[in-house]
C-alpha cells in the first residue's frame, strides 16, 4: 500500500507549523523566565513589608482584646437599659395608638384630601378661587 502525496504534504505542513510553534514558545518560556528573575527582588521587598504590616497587626489586636473584656461589660450595661428603655417607649406607643385610634379615619381622609389636591396641582388643574361675596343685604342696601 502507498501512502497519498496529499497525505505527505499535509503531514509536512503539521510538522514544520509544530516545529515553529515549539521554537516561539521557547523563545517565550526564556522571555518569562527573565522578567520572573527581574522581578524576585520586588517580590521579597513585598513579601517582607507584609510581614511587618502583619506583626503590627497582631500587637494592635493584643491591644483591642484587653480593651474588648471592658467594651463587652458596657454592652451588656447599654443592652439592659435598652431594653428597659424600649420596654417603655412600646407601652407609650401603645397608649398613643389606642387613644389616636379613634382619629384615624379622619386623618387619612384628610390626608388623603390633601395629596389630591397636590396631584391636581401637579397636573395643572387649577381649583377656582372664591370670590368676596357681599352679603345681600349689602346689594340692598345700596340700590
Amino acid at each position: 500500500m502507498e501512502i497519498p502525496t496529499w497525505w505527505l504534504v499535509v503531514s509536512g505542513i503539521f510538522f514544520v507549523m509544530n516545529i515553529a510553534f515549539f521554537a516561539i514558545l521557547s523563545v517565550m518560556m526564556l522571555k518569562l523566565m527573565k522578567s520572573a528573575e527581574e522581578m524576585k527582588p520586588k517580590i521579597d521587598r513585598i513579601s517582607d513589608r507584609v510581614e511587618s504590616i502583619s506583626q503590627k497587626v497582631d500587637s494592635v489586636a493584643g491591644k483591642f482584646d484587653s480593651m474588648a473584656s471592658t467594651v463587652q461589660g458596657t454592652v451588656q450595661s447599654l443592652s439592659s437599659k435598652t431594653t428597659s428603655t424600649a420596654s417603655s417607649v412600646n407601652a407609650f406607643a401603645g397608649l398613643a395608638t389606642g387613644s389616636l385610634g379613634k382619629f384615624a379615619p379622619y386623618i387619612g381622609m384628610i390626608a388623603t384630601a390633601i395629596k389630591g389636591i397636590q396631584v391636581l396641582r401637579e397636573m395643572g388643574v387649577t381649583l377656582p378661587k372664591r370670590g368676596k361675596r357681599t352679603p345681600t343685604k349689602a346689594i340692598e342696601r345700596k340700590k
